[in-house]
């Protein structure tokens, strides 16, 4: 299957936030389609970086990072999704890529959060090169517990 990894545009957002639907990791978040959206427009309008892998017409996964938002110097991945029917093929892999060639032009490192429970996430940005660094109990949510995971610009 050919991914086009891209700039989102407004018309995508709704299908993008829309991924979230069959993940039950994010509900103990209280992230909905809806709020998912309305966080995707802002980040438009802010210029973060949003960016959609695309079938065709169909979404089928969706990046959001911050170019300084780990520590007001480094990137920061706010979100990593991909559609449940399209796991498994590397487009979380190419999104990464794309989100890391942003950023590394600017930055040296970057950051993301992973929550400790998902082994699945963890076991696959450690893959790519990221490292744990530390964790963060009760910080996005009560009663979960944050993984945080790094990566240097490669030399």
């Amino acid at each position: 299957m050919s991914v086009n990894c891209r700039q989102a545009a407004a018309a995508d957002l709704q299908s993008a936030a829309e991924l979230i639907r069959d993940h039950p990791l994010f509900s103990p978040y209280g992230l909905t389609p809806a709020r998912l959206l309305r966080s995707l427009e802002a980040a438009l309008a802010q210029d973060d970086g949003v960016l959609v892998a695309a079938h065709h017409d169909e979404i089928l996964g969706l990046i959001w990072v911050q170019q300084q938002g780990a520590f007001g110097r480094s990137g920061y991945v706010r979100l990593l999704v991909t559609s449940s029917k399209a796991q498994g093929r590397g487009i979380g892999s190419s999104l990464l890529a794309a989100a890391e060639e942003m950023v590394f032009r600017h930055s040296a490192d970057m950051f993301l959060l992973a929550n400790s429970l998902n082994l699945a996430a963890i076991t696959f940005y450690e893959r790519l090169g990221y490292k744990q660094v530390g964790t963060i109990p009760d910080y996005v949510a009560p009663g979960l517990t944050e993984e945080i995971l790094h990566k240097k610009r490669p030399a």
